[in-house]
């Protein structure tokens, strides 16, 4: 594999890390915050509507200590004794119901679409004569967390963005940069590699012509040496000399 090859591919990995690293951390933000804040404000108004449930069943339990023969015909008494005016809660609803199940007094109108009901056991004399429950709106806890939900969307798209493409544009600068720079090394070595074939060529026609030129030497020695015995002749370029000997 190539050092281009190998370069793309670990650009390719980097690329996919810090979308997958981007897409954790909007996910993170989208949905960590508002469950969150969900989980608290339940777990807030689960512990109110208990708490009202335990506070009613308590004081259902004296009175019905007190009155424990009629107390199931005293409706107007039972919804005064669970009456909280110290605390109101718009939209609570409160039901008491004797140990058959019986529902004896009902207070409050349903002015929720989504409740959070607790109920806690009337005990009198160690018996369980009845159940009180209590019913607490919470419309408005989904609207927050709506709220918040889209809060923190907009906050993860952001995050996002912020984490793939700011990084992601600093990588393709450099990558850029590193590109030029490459392609400037690659342009030099060319240059360099025509010089070195041009050099080496030269060389090559000067051991041709050196050669050449020791050949002829040694043809114009031996050309000498043939013409003190006789007849002799010799090569000069392309042409022939015949050299003969002047009669007496």
């Amino acid at each position: 594999m190539s050092d281009q090859a190998q370069i793309g591919k670990q650009i390719r990995s980097l690329r996919s890390t810090v979308n997958a690293v981007a897409l954790v951390l909007a996910c993170v933000i989208g949905m960590s915050v508002p469950v969150g804040y969900g989980i608290i404000g339940y777990s807030s108004e689960s512990s109110r509507a208990a708490f009202r449930s335990q506070l009613g069943a308590n004081r259902l339990s004296r009175f019905i200590y007190e009155n424990p023969v009629m107390w199931q015909y005293q409706t107007v008494r039972l919804a005064e004794v669970v009456e909280l005016p110290e605390a109101p809660l718009k939209g609570a609803r409160e039901w008491i119901f004797d140990h058959t199940g019986k529902q004896i007094v009902a207070t409050g109108d349903r002015a929720a679409r989504f409740e959070l009901r607790r109920s806690s056991p009337l005990t009198v004399g160690g018996s369980t004569v009845g159940r009180f429950e209590f019913s607490a709106p919470i419309d408005a806890l989904l609207e927050q967390v709506g709220a918040v939900a889209l809060l923190s969307f907009l906050l993860g798209l952001g995050g996002y963005f912020a984490v793939r493409v700011l990084p992601l544009r600093a990588l393709d600068r450099a990558l850029d940069e590193l590109e030029k720079a490459n392609a400037m090394i690659v342009r030099k070595n060319d240059d360099l590699v025509d010089r070195t074939r041009a050099l080496h060529q030269r060389k090559v026609a000067l051991h041709d012509a050196e050669a050449a030129l020791a050949k002829r030497s040694e043809q114009l020695l031996e050309a000498q040496r043939m013409g003190k015995i006789g007849d002799w002749s010799f090569r000069l370029g392309d042409e022939v000399i015949i050299v003969r000997p002047t009669p007496v």
